[in-house]
């Protein structure tokens, strides 16, 4: 590697708690076992080959370890990696330096250059699920045993935060050369536990790993857990009674209409926390009569948004304002508030040629999709049903499993109820459903090349007040024209055993640093 770069800024790994190896700790955990409940069933732990599916990256997390990584206050710090550097002025480049005592747990070796280059090769070159949500990588060269360098498609200042999903967890180049079907049943990394067993979608049982790099603040070696169960309980009455008797220590995520129960039980501690997960009323611009803005408008003021806030969520999230940012992310723009307005709805249908409004099902051969699961994203959707009604515009509302919504059903139809949680930042959800390369941006179909051009100067500027202008235009044309219709913000909300410690509620589902969970009465 050229000691002269052209530009550097080292990036150094964030402190708090994160040590460089864990010399002189001992190799045992101080906590027994952590009992885990999950919302969906877990199917598969291949970081390469799993979709969009935050259960499956609950145990992926723990079993890999990713460059990057999300504190619970949403910043960024080193996992593998120790400093960043900018190689030049377009952002498009960077240079990585990854820890030296780092080690897979199947067989001991250390992680390397080659295992990194191997890893985000086989996830851009193979058009796996994380190819286009990795800050735009199109090529990953090795400099030398412990550093990579990455070119990028486009300017990315926060290409380092990128590398904290799970999609970006490092794999063994000898297991990416064999056999990939192994990942989705077995494990290969170099995280804070090891697989025990995943015997089917309903439980997989991870346990301690004694050569795991990182310590705590006080120099304890992680995992602090001997064992970490993770289960799916298909019914959140059930998981609460199981936590009320005290028979598992952590719901990770439940509904709102079992938050108030959890809140009343003497030895549980809820959590609730801000996020930027929503629920939107997908209208696919491909489609009549989502082409028209004055119709998407006319949805857009048909929803009153406080009944969403109080009926769906029992008042755990604000109302949105039909922009995909929430006010979580630091460049939110706070929009006008739209109440509902039935008459400027119907005055906008009629305009675009329906005064007597439509049947979306029998005019256009459009039906309304939802998920039974989670309750909020199927309550939205019944809700949607009933006050788009108002305005004379009728639908049929089909219900599906989850599995059969995420291979049939989002990004294949023109219209459902869908739900998206928490992303890395504004560049992250924007690229990915508003921009028109965007990995999902088939869903919607929103041509505009003004926010396009504004989404992508964003991305080439370091000022923050600059970007802030940017992106507050970029949501003034989403609430003005956008192919979503979206009510309100939820929180994430779940519940720990008293008697567990330094387990909190990520803004992001399956961030959370279960290495640094314990009980307190083993």
């Amino acid at each position: 590697m050229d000691s002269t770069l052209r530009r550097r800024r080292l990036l150094q790994a964030l402190s708090g708690g994160v040590a460089a190896s864990v010399s002189g700790c001992t190799d045992q955990g101080d906590s027994g076992a952590l009992e885990m409940t999950v919302p969906r069933s877990i199917t598969n732990i291949s970081p390469i080959q799993t979709p969009s599916k935050y259960a499956n990256f609950v145990p992926i997390r723990m079993l890999y370890s990713q460059l990057s990584r999300i504190t619970y206050d949403m910043e960024r710090e080193d996992d593998l990696a120790t400093g960043w550097e900018e190689q030049n002025d377009d952002l498009t480049r960077w240079v990585v330096t990854i820890r030296d005592d780092a080690t897979f747990h199947y067989n001991g070796e250390s992680v390397t250059a080659e295992d990194v280059v191997h890893t985000y090769k086989t996830i851009v070159e193979g058009g796996y699920p994380g190819t286009g949500n990795l800050g735009g990588i199109i090529e990953t060269n090795r400099v030398d045993e412990f550093t990579v360098e990455f070119e990028l498609d486009r300017s990315n200042p926060d290409f380092p935060r990128y590398q904290a999903l799970a999609w970006a967890s490092i794999v063994p180049k000898e297991i990416l050369e064999g056999d990939l079907e192994s990942l989705q049943t077995e494990a290969y990394g170099s995280g804070p536990f090891v697989l025990d067993s995943f015997p089917g979608n309903d439980e997989i049982t991870l346990r301690r790993n004694p050569e795991f790099y990182l310590t705590d603040a006080d120099g304890n070696a992680l995992p602090y857990a001997d064992e970490l169960v993770l289960s799916h309980v298909p019914d959140a009455g059930t998981e609460v009674t199981r936590l009320q008797n005290r028979e598992i220590d952590v719901i990770h995520r439940t509904d709102t209409s079992q938050f108030t129960r959890l809140e009343s039980i003497s030895h549980v501690e809820p959590q609730r926390v801000t996020a930027g997960n929503f629920v939107a009323f997908v209208m696919n611009t491909d489609h009549e009569p989502w082409d028209d803005v004055r119709v998407r408008q006319a949805m857009k003021h048909a929803v009153n948004r406080e009944e969403f806030v109080e009926s769906v969520l029992q008042g755990y999230g604000t109302v949105g304002q039909d922009s995909v940012l929430a006010p979580l992310f630091p460049f939110y723009a706070g929009l006008p508030d739209r109440s509902q307005d039935l008459e400027r709805a119907q005055e906008l249908l009629a305009e675009a040629g329906y005064p007597d409004g439509f049947h979306l099902t029998e005019d256009f051969g459009i039906t309304f999709y939802t998920p039974t699961e989670p309750p909020e994203q199927l309550n939205a959707a019944l809700l949607f049903q009933e006050q788009f009604g108002e305005i004379g515009v009728e639908m049929e509302l089909e219900q599906v499993s989850y599995d059969i919504f995420e291979t049939e059903i989002w990004g294949e139809k023109p219209t459902y109820s869908v739900h998206y949680g928490t992303y890395l930042n504004e560049d992250h959800l924007l690229s990915n459903l508003i921009w028109s390369e965007g990995s999902w941006w088939d869903e919607n179909r929103w041509e505009n090349e003004e926010k396009d051009e504004l989404i992508e100067r964003a991305r080439r500027t370091t000022d923050g007040n600059e970007r802030s202008e940017l992106y507050e235009r970029v949501q003034e044309l989403m609430y003005e024209a956008g192919p979503y219709v979206i009510p309100f913000h939820m929180e994430n909300l779940g519940a720990n055993a008293a008697r567990i410690e330094g387990w909190e509620r990520h803004p992001m589902l399956g961030h959370d640093h279960l290495e640094r969970v314990r009980s307190t009465n083993q």
